[in-house]
């Protein structure tokens, strides 16, 4: 495992995203206070692969969940951390 990211004088910020209301920034919420990188991009992971967990159901598709995703899920990005879960959707629709 990595040694986390540091920097003592920043902090990161996660980006949420709901893609039923993409482009609305009204619907999109800053969480703050990340002390590291790290910990910044597991919450941001967390957050997307528990929206695609919540519209899996038994026999679905991995098309029909990314497209369900797409248009329902929620997407996370760090602020400044060059990470977004949207980039990650294939590799957690296939690993639960």
């Amino acid at each position: 495992m990595s040694e986390p990211i540091t920097n003592p004088s920043k902090t990161y910020s996660v980006l949420l995203i709901d893609n039923a209301h993409y482009m609305d920034p009204e619907t999109e919420r800053v969480v703050d206070g990340f002390a590291t990188l790290d910990e910044a991009i597991a919450f941001a992971r967390n957050r997307v692969r528990s929206s695609i967990e919540e519209l899996r159901s038994p026999g679905i598709s991995k098309t029909d969940l990314r497209k369900l995703w797409l248009i329902y899920g929620e997407n996370a990005s760090v602020i400044g951390g060059d990470y977004s879960g949207g980039n990650e959707v294939d590799y957690l629709i296939e690993h639960q």
